[in-house]
């Protein structure tokens, strides 16, 4: 429930603080997925060298 409150934030930013806040998490989403990404590509590549 609270991530929906920060993706309403996200459009209607009428506190900053917490606007401030959000930008910060979805920074940190997109870095944790970039990561499982790169993560999971090292993966895939071990796989096809196994194989």
């Amino acid at each position: 429930m609270d991530f929906l409150v920060l993706i309403a934030d996200l459009f209607n930013p009428t506190h900053p603080e917490l606007a401030k806040s959000c930008r910060q998490d979805k920074t940190l989403l997109i870095m944790v997925l970039v990561g499982c990404t790169l993560f999971a590509g090292f993966i895939g590549m071990l796989v096809a060298m196994a194989n």
